[in-house]
This record gives C-alpha cells, structure tokens and sequence, in this order.
C-alpha cells in the first residue's frame, strides 16, 4: 500500500511533469508560430519597403533626368537671354539712329512747309492777279473740247451717212429702213438705257426704222432667265420676222437663215457678237448695227460688198452677145438709110447709145435722182418794157444809149459765139464735121 501511494505519487509527478512539457511544447509551437507570423510580416514589410525603395530609385532617376532637362533649357534660356540683350542694345543704337533721322526730318520738314507756304502765298497772289485770265483760258478749253466733241459727231455721222448711202446706191435699201436686232443688241440697248430705240437708230441711219426680231431670238432670251427679262419683254414688243424652219434653232443660225446671201429683204442687222458680224461681212450683203455703251455705230462695208457692188456694176454696163448682135443690125440698118438719102456719115456716129438695164444683183429698186431742170421762164427777160418821154432830147439820150447797149450786146454775143465755137482735132471727131 506504500509503494502504491508513492508510486501513485510518482504518476502523478510523472503526469504533472508530462503536461508541464506538453504545455511548454504548446508554448513553443504557438512561440513558432508567432515567430514564424512575424516573420512573415517583417519579409512582407521588408518586400514592399524594396518595392518604395525601387519606385523611390525610379522617381530620383526621372527627377534628375527632368534637372539635366532643365538645366539644358536653362542654358539654352541663358544664351537666349545673352542675345536678346545683344538684340536689345543693337536696337537701342537703331532707335537712336531713328530718333535723329526723325530730328533731321522735322526741321527738313519745317524749312519745306515754309517754303510751300511761300509758294502758296505766291500762288494766291498770281491767282489774285491772273484769274480773270485762267477763267479765259477755261472757257476756251472748254470751247475747245465741245468742238471737238462735235467734231467727232459730225465724222461719225459723215462716215455712217457714206455707208448707208453705199447700201441704198448700190444694193437698193429704202426708208423705212428694217432693222433685225438681236438678243445682244436688244440686252445692250436696255443696259445701257437706249431709249426709245427705234428713235437711236433712225437718227443713226437718217431715216425711219422699222424694227424685228424672231421667235428663235425671243426663245433664246426665255431661257437665259430672270437677268434678261427686261431685254426679253423689249424683244416681245417688236414685230416678228417669219423664219422657215418649223423647230426652234440659234439665233445666229435663224438669223442668217433669215438674211441669206443676197438679203433680198434689205434687213439692216443688229448685233453685238463680233464674230457673227465677221462671218456676215465675208458672206452675205447686209449692213451691221452695233453698240459701244451709250453711242451706236454702223460698221464699214466690207471688201466683198464692195467688191460685189463693182462686179455687179461691171455686168450691167457691159453689153451680152445679144445685145451686141441687135446693136450690130440696128447701125447697119440706119448706115442703109443714110446712105440712100444720099448723106455721108462716120459709121461710128450713126452707132445709137445702148443702156443696160439689167439688174445683176436683184435689187428690186433703184434710186432715181432728180435732174435739175427749169422750173419757168427767166424773171429778167419777162421784165415790162420802160415808158418813152415825149422831149426829143432825152429820146436821143435814151436812143444813144439804147444803141450803145445794143452795140455792147453784139460785142457780147461775139464774143460768147468766139468763145464757145472750139476747134475738133481730126482724131477726135466721131461724127459728121463742123463748120464754124
């Protein structure tokens, strides 16, 4: 029993110890725990401290990068700011330089306005002196340019009057004159404010003016819109020429339809397309109206007008083979003649005078010019006869002198007679010969 209390006393010391080590083996493993927590804490803190420590290196690196930036541009600045200086001072000198040349310039200046003061004190009193003569001189430039410009009128209108007088001559136009105008010319006379237009022209040909246009001319203004609506109303208030053709065309190709060749019609053209005036004085016989702002001109006749105008004039004077052979059998019958009544006559004088009255260009009309004949009898020969006095002696005065005026009258008769009798040479003598 003693051993059993003693041994159990020495389980319990036994048990006691082995909780006391498994308490203290709990002790260390919590120990090793924590050791190893804080460990593992102090390797975190340690890992993220190397982490700052990194971005800390990396931030110092683009700080000192962004220093030797700015120290480079703080040097470039330096050596900006050197030159400025330097650019600073040049100007400084320049402005000192300006501010003399401006010195210079005021009293130039000042001595020149002086001078001009002068000059125009001299002035004044030349014009206080001479005004009456300037005014004398104004008039007469002005005299002078009002005849000029007259001048220049009358030359126009002896030029336009010669080419209307050409066409009427030679290709037989006639009042009233008929004008063909143009969508140009119609929009030309409404811009430039020519009105009324008929007016214009008739004071430009020298007569009446009738005037025309086409449906070709007025369909082309239609399409041109509202800029030409003016200048188309104007167009439809003229009287319209008839073209052939049934569909609408342009107005140069209907216009030269219209005209043709020979311009039967005697149309007068009024255009302002140079061009188109160009191809009709080289093709066609018709006289062009044009316009320069507020004046209108008629153009020249062309070298194929006028050369057609000679042709023509070349054929109606000379004579056909017909002609020739009725010319050739009526001398020889009238040589017949004469010779029976038993007259010698040059063969040449018996030749009657042939007029040609062709017509080779058509012209419907020709002028007929008035021959200047007398209109009565002479007023100095139907004078009545002076009363005789019944004195004898003024009859004798009046009997002296009626005889001196008749011995005067005789002497004037004879020397009328003398001085138109007049010597025929023998080889221009084509008929019988005179007798004086």
């Amino acid at each position: 029993m003693a051993l059993s209390s003693a041994f159990k006393e020495r389980l319990d010391q036994m048990e006691f110890t082995r909780n006391q080590r498994l308490d203290l083996l709990q002790a260390e493993k919590e120990l090793q725990v924590n050791k190893s927590k804080i460990l593992a804490s102090k390797h975190a803190s340690i890992q993220s401290i190397e982490r700052r420590c990194l971005m800390l290196d990396q931030k110092i690196a683009a700080q000192n990068l962004k220093i030797t930036v700015l120290r480079s541009n703080i040097e470039d600045l330096d050596s900006k700011y050197h030159g400025s200086i330097q650019q600073l001072r040049s100007l400084k000198s320049e402005v000192e330089e300006l501010r003399e040349l401006d010195e210079e310039r005021e009293k130039y200046y000042k001595v020149k306005c002086s001078e001009m003061n002068e000059f125009m004190q001299n002035v004044e009193r030349f014009r206080s002196e001479n005004r009456l003569q300037i005014e004398n001189l104004r008039n007469r430039i002005k005299e002078c340019r009002e005849k000029k410009k007259k001048k220049m009128r009358v030359k126009r209108q002896k030029k336009n009057r010669r080419t209307v007088r050409f066409f009427t001559v030679c290709y037989g136009f006639r009042q009233p004159y008929k004008v063909l105008c143009d969508g140009t010319f119609v929009h030309h006379l409404v811009s430039n404010e020519i009105t009324p237009a008929d007016t214009a022209i008739s004071e430009l040909l020298g007569g009446p003016v009738k005037l025309f246009t086409t449906r070709c001319v007025i369909a082309e203004l239609e399409k041109l819109g509202k800029d030409f609506a003016e200048s188309l109303e104007a167009a439809q208030m003229l009287s319209t020429a008839t073209c052939e053709h049934e569909e609408a065309k342009a107005a140069d190709e209907c216009l030269s339809e219209v005209i043709g060749v020979k311009n039967s019609e005697h149309f007068f053209l009024g255009t302002q397309d140079a061009e188109f005036r160009r191809k009709l004085q080289q093709e066609s016989i018709v006289p062009l109206v044009f316009g320069l702002r507020n004046i209108l001109l008629i153009d020249q006749p062309s070298d194929f007008q006028r050369q057609t105008a000679k042709d023509s004039e070349n054929k109606r004077l000379t004579m056909t083979d017909t002609e020739k052979k009725l010319l050739v059998k009526r001398t020889a019958k009238i040589i017949a003649s004469n010779r029976e009544k038993g007259t010698i006559e040059n063969e040449e004088w018996g030749m009657p005078r042939v007029v040609s009255t062709r017509n080779g260009l058509g012209v419907k009309d020709r002028p007929q010019f008035k021959r200047n004949r007398a209109k009565g009898p002479n007023p100095l020969s139907c004078m009545k006869k002076k009363k005789e006095n019944n004195t004898e002696k003024p009859q004798s005065k009046s009997k002296a002198n009626s005889n001196s005026g008749a011995h005067k009258e005789k002497k004037e008769g004879e020397s009328d007679t003398k001085k138109r009798s007049r010597k025929r040479s023998k080889k221009g003598m084509s008929g019988p010969e005179r007798t004086e």
